[in-house]
């Protein structure tokens, strides 16, 4: 995990925002999310420095896509 990554996973982890569920690196379709809330539809992505090529954008582009077809 980045630095980012650790720190939102130290706030979220053992149910401590409103007592919701998250995992981490969770399987979406041919994804692998950064952080799920089933129970509350939600996928959280970090994406930083490592997500700035035009490659890297096209992929966030199409993964977003993806996300927000499957609600």
């Amino acid at each position: 995990m980045t630095e980012a990554e650790r720190k939102l996973w130290g706030a979220l982890r053992n149910r401590s925002l409103d007592s919701f569920k998250f995992v981490r690196q969770c399987p979406l379709g041919p994804y692998i999310a950064d952080f799920v809330c089933h129970e509350r539809m939600l996928v959280v992505e970090v994406d930083g420095v490592t997500h700035s090529t035009d490659q890297e954008v096209s992929y966030d582009e199409r993964r977003t896509g993806f996300l927000e077809r499957h609600g």
